[in-house]
């Protein structure tokens, strides 16, 4: 399966996130060397734009097996120009940022385009779960303490 990801990868938040495709993108295009040929994407994210990105948030598209997006983008590559505005303006600087990311389907051909390392990305929460826990003990014990004066 192959994801389409929308995430604010900056330090501050963005607004009016919109999303200006050079052409029609394929929803659920799911299938292999049979695959019959994807409906056009008519919404979600994408197509309706997203009113405020946190940094770190993330949108996760399931959009469907390499088959199916093979057909749809036929080898060739496409264009999406993103937009969004600042929520915390710098006087100055530019309020409306606009950058362009290539999409390129065939760059999967031939790849493993799953995450199956399940054991990493659990010993992963696992630590960061105790950090936050070796942190809530510490400030419970500073509770404690003060209580006992």
């Amino acid at each position: 399966m192959i994801v389409l990801v929308i995430e604010n990868i900056g330090h501050g938040p963005a607004k009016n996130v919109t999303f200006f495709p050079a052409r029609d993108l394929p929803k659920d295009a799911w299938g292999f060397d049979d695959a019959q040929m994807p409906q056009k994407m008519n919404e979600g994210s994408i197509v309706t734009g997203i009113p405020y990105l946190a940094p770190g948030a993330r949108r996760v598209i399931n959009w469907g097996q390499y088959g199916g997006l093979k057909k749809w983008f036929e080898g060739s590559p496409i264009d999406v120009k993103v937009s969004f505005e600042r929520c915390d303006p710098i006087p100055l600087v530019k309020n409306r940022i606009t950058i362009v990311s290539t999409v390129d389907v065939a760059s999967f051909a031939a790849t493993d385009a799953s995450d199956s390392n399940w054991d990493k990305k659990i010993a992963k929460e696992l630590e960061e779960l105790n950090r936050q826990m070796k942190k809530l003990v510490t400030v419970v014990d500073g509770l404690n303490r003060r209580d006992e004066s």
